[in-house]
């Protein structure tokens, strides 16, 4: 294969329960490779439906093997016949040798819908996570023991100062926080979602999740 393809493998489970004919599909799987021209920033975008507690979680697996790589994660509201408690919607990612950016956004009506993210990355592969202003729960950065490199923003130290968010790798999330893991030697930048970030929200995305709830 040319140097110039980068290959993103996405295995992707999602698993939801709209009225009786959707419970049979409530354990499909779905698995796709996909390969993008190199040269430019790879973006994918998963849309993380909330499935009742008891019921198999929906999970997503993406290896990024070349390429830098821009990943957003909406997490979705409910539809009108679901009612919480939700399982935690799974994510892990992996990357070889090239910088992560991993974008996470709570749509409105979301705010019982946590996630469980994970991420794996080698030396050179620099993370950077965007969370959303909901963010509460915990972060585990297992990183350079002698040179730590993690970097908070202004938004996101002060919010760990409210006590919404606490960086412990000793302490388990329950069950209605988010959890984040991250494992590099590399870089972590940790953020929550400014303005900007919002903005990258693309129409593209809103108009897909208008479509979504107008074939539930």
């Amino acid at each position: 294969m040319s140097s110039r393809l980068s290959v993103l493998t996405v295995l992707s489970t999602l698993s939801s329960a709209v009225g009786a004919g959707a419970q049979d599909d409530a354990s499909e799987s779905k698995s796709r490779e996909e390969q993008f021209e190199g040269g430019m920033q790879d973006t994918i975008t998963h849309e993380l439906i909330p499935v009742r507690r008891g019921r198999h979680p929906p999970r997503v697996e993406i290896t990024a093997s070349r390429g830098c790589l821009e990943i957003k994660l909406l997490l979705l509201s409910p539809v009108p016949s679901e009612l919480p408690p939700f399982e935690k919607s799974v994510v892990h990612i992996s990357t070889t040798t090239k910088p992560v950016r991993i974008t996470v956004y709570r749509a409105c009506g979301a705010e019982s819908h946590f996630l469980q993210l994970t991420i794996a990355a080698k030396p050179s592969a620099d993370v950077t996570i965007v969370l959303p202003l909901t963010f509460r729960g915990i972060v585990n950065v297992e990183s350079h023991p002698r040179k730590p490199r993690v970097l908070c923003n202004t938004a996101f130290s002060g919010r760990m100062k409210c006590g919404f968010i606490t960086l412990d790798r000793g302490r388990t999330a329950a069950v209605d926080e988010d959890e984040i893991s991250v494992r590099t030697p590399a870089r972590v930048e940790l953020r929550l979602m400014d303005a900007g970030d919002r903005d990258r929200h693309t129409m593209l995305d809103r108009l897909k999740l208008i479509v979504r709830r107008s074939l539930v």
